[in-house]
């Protein structure tokens, strides 16, 4: 297959619609295969309501490489079907993706059935932490053509490549499809190599639309707010966190994120960088590295780690400096208090050390959430109220409490099948597979249950003195004072719901 530089007919631009406005973007590819990235408008993940950055990161990485893509965003009113089906057409889309995580799957397969109504003969490939755990789902509804299992910008570039070529994309690493009725899977794609990867294509958007909307984030002090990965993957075992980035962490140079985040705060005009690696803190040299460099190149900017750091890989200079730079919030992942538990979903956190470094969050005046999972198969009432009662009586300004869901492609779902949690786990989960919450794993913790202690731990949680005041003292702002209602509501009232909080 010729690489993209060898092919003829350079030239062709790339035209973005962003509320109404087109962008036009000249590819230095050559004879180029033109594919639109479609983001549906995902109402059950609130965080939706930002930059498509996994969208950006695959536009800049196919653009580099000879192809055209073009991004619509249907979060905004003004991108319509009607919208899509005029880009589809006076562009030339040859191929859709659709990117999904697994609380979006549904929302995501309407959008591609509309989609195969209006464009029958367009390829969709679907794509995200969805697909890389249950690419065989996808491909079953009979709406998706390919499913990639696994990072994306080089299956999918591969994938379009093939097309070019009126090749079948047997053997590239991560790309699914079904052929003469049988499924193809290729496994997962290969890992990239982060350093080399162009900067997210944050010129293909209208980052001043985003920038107008009530941003999702935990307070944050400038609405010119972003998300920014420093890193992907993780060296933790945890079983029941998704594989899409594997168990190895590949991290950007501090030079780059240095670069990047410069770059961003001058031309673009960030001022507040919400940072959603797995693990930030995994390395603390370099950590440490960019909030001194955030410092020396006078960045007069926020930052937010809401993923949750690895509470025990910490030190008081990590958090001098992190303070130093301009974080205000950060999150740490406890998830239960049981140490049994600890060991059986392979977290193993030493959690006397992770209370330290909430302690030290607040000495230096960061804020702190706090992660916690009840639910867990085997766990007792007793340990699900250990967990609660760690969150109460630590200085958390806030907590979620999810109910464990043991997702397809995750460790701790093939843990239950295996009966590692035992005879009743593995019965009660092969009874009811499709369930979203397959958690009656005994009469004393049915879901019913473990909804009313979740909000009663809420209550508990909100109903102390000095986190309510605090609160209140936020609600002057017009737009906490909505985040906070809504946060209320969702936590207290949308028991049985799927949402991503």
């Amino acid at each position: 297959m010729p690489e993209p530089e060898e092919i003829a007919n350079p030239g062709r631009s790339a035209i973005i619609l962003w509320q109404g406005q087109w962008i036009t973007h000249k590819p230095s590819g050559v004879n180029p295969l033109n594919i639109l990235l479609l983001r549906p408008s995902y109402t059950i993940n609130r965080y939706s309501r930002s930059v498509p950055l996994s969208y950006l990161v695959l536009g800049a990485y196919l653009r580099e490489n000879g192809h055209v893509p073009y991004i619509l965003d249907m979060l905004f009113p003004s991108v319509t079907w009607e919208t899509v089906d005029e880009c589809i057409r006076e562009n030339g889309i040859e191929i859709v993706g659709i990117g999904c995580m697994t609380c979006e799957y549904h929302e995501a397969v309407g959008a591609a059935r509309e989609m195969k109504e209006r464009h029958p003969d367009l390829p969709i490939v679907f794509g995200g932490a969805h697909p890389t755990g249950n690419p065989r789902q996808c491909l079953e509804t009979g709406l998706v053509d390919y499913a990639v299992c696994g990072e994306g910008e080089e299956a999918l570039t591969a994938l379009l490549n093939a097309m070019d070529n009126d090749e079948v994309p047997s053997g590239i690493h991560g790309v699914w499809f079904f052929r003469k009725g049988k499924m193809v899977a290729n496994g997962k794609a290969l890992a990239v190599d982060l350093e080399p990867l162009p900067i997210p294509a944050y010129d293909m958007v209208d980052l001043n639309a985003y920038f107008a909307m009530d941003p999702p984030w935990h307070f944050p002090e400038s609405r010119r707010v972003i998300q920014f990965i420093t890193s992907r993957g993780c060296p933790y075992k945890c079983s029941y966190c998704h594989r899409l980035h594997g168990k190895q962490a590949r991290l950007l140079s501090a030079e780059n994120v240095l670069c990047q985040m410069e770059t961003l705060h001058r031309e673009y005009g960030v001022e507040e960088f919400i940072i959603v690696d797995d693990i930030f803190n995994v390395d603390l040299k370099r950590a440490k590295a960019i909030c001194r460099g955030i410092v020396e190149r006078e960045l007069k900017i926020h930052i937010q780690l809401p993923n949750g750091v690895r509470g025990d890989v910490f030190d008081e200079e990590l958090m001098m400096l992190l303070a130093k730079a301009g974080t205000h919030y950060l999150a740490v992942a406890i998830e239960t208090a049981t140490p049994r538990l600890q060991k059986l979903i392979r977290k193993n956190l030493k959690i006397n050390v992770a209370l330290d470094t909430v302690r030290l969050a607040k000495k230096y005046k960061i804020e702190v959430g706090g992660f916690f999972m009840i639910g867990f198969p085997s766990e007792t009432r007793d340990e699900v109220m250990a967990s609660i009662q760690l969150a109460l009586h630590n200085p958390f300004d806030v907590v979620f409490f999810s109910i464990v869901t043991p997702y397809e492609g995750t460790e701790i779902r093939q843990d239950i099948l295996n009966g590692v949690f035992g005879p009743e786990a593995k019965a009660a989960l092969e009874s009811d597979p499709e369930s979203e919450f397959p958690v009656i794993y005994n009469d004393s913790l049915t879901p019913e249950r473990l909804f009313s202690i979740r909000r009663k731990a809420y209550l508990r949680f909100y109903l102390n003195p000095v986190r309510m005041w605090n609160l209140i003292k936020k609600m002057r702002h017009p737009v906490y004072a909505k985040q906070i209602i809504v946060a209320v509501f969702r936590r207290l009232f949308r028991n049985g719901e799927v949402t991503v909080t």
